[in-house]
């Protein structure tokens, strides 16, 4: 296991050559919030333009002869400057991009699991590597 993720950026800002040069059999990425949401709430991609940049991570991935799991971006709760459905557009562009789509974890996703409204506890996050392990053995 590698880890190339850098907290805070967005797909857009992806490392395609690290993903090229890291020659995995999976790669994993958890785009999303970053990208829906930008400066004051605002979106920092539109939708074509997130296709795009996850389209660009999948054809680094297949470059390397690494399958692609797209992770569902993380839940959000309704809160001030937050839409929580908004996430849900961006997880459907990963579903549309041909790359291998994981869900999070089916929790009731409250305020004891994101108590920031948007970032998992250290509780949540068995159930989310659970998931995601899934995902990868599936996706291979």
């Amino acid at each position: 296991v590698k880890n190339l993720a850098v907290s805070g950026t967005d797909a857009c800002q992806a490392d395609l050559k690290a993903i090229r040069d890291a020659k995995a059999d999976a790669v994993i990425a958890n785009y999303g919030l970053n990208d829906a949401y930008g400066a004051n709430g605002q979106p920092r991609y539109s939708l074509d333009a997130y296709a795009a940049c996850l389209a660009a991570i999948d054809a680094a991935a297949r470059d390397a002869g690494s399958v692609l799991v797209l992770l569902a971006a993380n839940p959000t709760l309704p809160s001030p400057g937050w839409d929580a459905g908004r996430i849900d557009a961006y997880n459907q562009v990963k579903r549309q991009t041909g790359a291998y789509y994981c869900a999070q974890p089916s929790l009731r996703w409250t305020a004891a699991e994101l108590p920031d409204g948007q970032h998992p506890t250290e509780a949540a996050k068995p159930a989310i590597a659970a998931a995601l392990a899934a995902c990868i053995r599936s996706a291979l």
